[in-house]
């Protein structure tokens, strides 16, 4: 009888150990898929990052074609009676087209201030600097992002009365990159 009763507290001593392992293992289980959770939380999260930057990014090369095709197309560009010292700022917002809240603006700045009136019409230049910023739904800024470009605004091209063929094209370009 002893031999029975010896069998069986060595079968309750394996099942108590298989129940350890078996815990073991779910609790090992366990810690891997929350770290797994954990770092797909992240990369969804560093994702949207990486989206409104570059949408930051396109919405300040979108004022700076802008203030591009303004300084080219438009005589009144910008505005004599709002110019100080020759530097203008302006904004504007982005809206989609099927009337969704905005994806952001940007701020553009033209500064024609290192141009002397008395010099020759070569060697004129603008420095436009665009700031695009991309917003939430509820408004709230999510990204930025700082370009700094200087425009050729000369008349003609330099030693010559041939009219400048890069007139308003950019002839220096600098990304900020996102703030």
């Amino acid at each position: 009888m002893s031999e029975i009763r010896h069998m069986s507290g060595t079968r309750r001593g394996r099942r108590g150990a298989i129940l350890a392992v078996v815990m073991l293992l779910l609790i090992v289980l366990f810690v891997m898929g929350m770290t797994l959770l954990s770092v797909k939380n992240t990369q969804a999260k560093s994702s949207m990052m990486m989206r409104f930057g570059k949408m930051a990014k396109y919405i300040a090369l979108a004022g700076m074609e802008n203030a591009r095709v303004k300084l080219m197309k438009d005589l009144d560009f910008p505005p004599e009676d709002i110019i100080e010292d020759h530097c203008f700022t302006y904004a504007e917002e982005l809206q989609f087209p099927d009337g969704s809240p905005s994806a952001g603006y940007y701020v553009v700045t033209v500064d024609a201030t290192r141009n002397d009136p008395k010099e020759d019409s070569f060697d004129r230049t603008i420095r436009v600097t665009a700031v695009g910023v991309a917003t939430e739904r509820d408004g709230s800024i999510v990204a930025s992002h700082r370009i700094t470009a200087v425009l050729d605004a000369s008349v003609t091209t330099r030693g010559s009365t041939a009219l400048n063929p890069f007139r308003y094209q950019f002839v220096e370009w600098q990304e900020h990159g996102t703030l």
